[in-house]
C-alpha cells in the first residue's frame, strides 16, 4: 500500500522500502495518520520488520508526520 508523502505529491510503499532495506526519513501528511498506523500494523502482523531486520520510529507534528526507517540494531552478548 502506498502512503502519500507531503513533498511533490509522491508516495512511499513501506513494504518495498523494508524489503530493499532502504533506510531514510519520510514526511507524511498528518491526515494519513490512521492509514500509516494500519499499514504499520499490517506489516508487523506479516513479520516484515523482523524478517528484514528493519525498525522505525515516527513523530506526529501539527501538519506532518516524520517516519524514519532504519536497520535494526543487533546486540551480541
Amino acid at each position: 500500500m502506498d502512503i502519500k508523502l507531503i513533498s511533490d505529491n509522491k508516495t512511499i510503499n513501506i513494504e518495498y522500502e523494508i524489503i530493499n532495506k532502504n533506510s531514510g526519513t519520510h514526511y507524511i501528511n498528518v491526515d494519513d495518520r490512521e492509514e500509516l498506523g494500519n499499514e504499520l500494523d499490517r506489516l508487523h502482523k506479516k513479520g516484515m520488520f523482523d524478517k528484514y531486520k528493519i525498525s522505525y520510529t515516527y513523530t506526529v507534528h501539527d501538519d506532518y508526520i516524520v517516519l524514519i526507517l532504519y536497520e535494526a540494531f543487533e546486540f551480541i552478548r
